[in-house]
């Protein structure tokens, strides 16, 4: 993962806690609108794409609350429609926002450059951590309750030989904590896996920890054959949007049957 070693201004938009005609405890989406959806990981799902222009625009029901560990930067967006969202880096929603219905609701908490499992200078988001997982977990708890949630991450923890050995083991007790937090066993819980010529040390170990952990919920996303970047982690403006067309269609395959 590349590290930025300079401070960029801190960036804040007061947030606030339910969409328009959603209340507090609202719960699943009901069954005459389109389902809830959340975002959350590392660098990829803040994301790298800065090309609005080659976006669909959209008028999906949309909430953000990123940030890149190494440089201090914050964005929060309040709830709006994704078609008004301002320029700036963006990351698989718009191909989300693509292939959805328009009344999709749809959030994302998410941290650049953080692990799964704990361990070292940056916080991590495994629940019994205690560091990330409550902040996410808050956020999510504030709006519509998610049919799916799709987990970018594990680069970071494809670099540290344990951490890799024991992703899926992580991985499995995100899912569980989050479905049962939210109060959501039906959640369909989506997960990039690394690719397999990605340049971290580990990656083949990560992706071995994770045979098994595929359920009737939870998914393994594969986007090995998605063009990335030069450094091998992060991806474009129109890999972004296949990877998102992916995610709705894997959900669409599970979670509306």
């Amino acid at each position: 993962m590349t590290t930025v070693n300079y401070l960029l201004p801190i960036v804040f938009i007061a947030c606030s806690t339910t969409p328009p005609g959603v209340a507090d405890g609202a719960g699943r989406a009901p069954a005459d609108r389109a389902p809830s959806g959340a975002i959350l990981g590392q660098s990829n799902a803040v994301g790298t794409g800065t090309d609005l222009a080659r976006t669909r625009v959209t008028d999906v029901l949309w909430r953000e609350h990123t940030e890149i560990f190494f440089t201090n930067e914050l964005v929060e967006r309040d709830w709006g429609d994704l078609r008004t969202r301002p320029g700036g880096k963006f990351g698989p929603e718009f191909g989300i926002a693509a292939v959805a219905p328009p009344d999709l609701t749809l959030e994302k908490f998410a941290i650049g450059s953080t692990p799964l499992a704990p361990g070292g200078d940056r916080p991590a988001w495994l629940p019994s951590a205690g560091e990330i997982y409550p902040r996410a977990l808050a956020f999510l708890a504030s709006g519509p309750l998610p049919d799916f949630v799709f987990w970018w991450q594990g680069e970071t923890d494809a670099a540290d030989l344990e951490k890799a050995r024991a992703y899926g083991e992580n991985l499995a007790a995100l899912s569980t904590a989050l479905r049962e937090d939210l109060g959501a066993p039906a959640l369909v819980f989506i997960a990039g896996r690394v690719r397999a010529d990605s340049p971290q040390a580990y990656a083949a170990e990560e992706r071995a920890s994770l045979e098994g952990w595929e359920s009737s919920a939870n998914l393994l996303l594969d986007v090995d054959d998605v063009p990335v970047g030069a450094d091998g982690l992060h991806y474009g403006n129109l890999a972004l949007d296949e990877v998102g067309r992916r995610v709705w269609a894997a959900y669409s395959a599970k979670g509306l049957q």
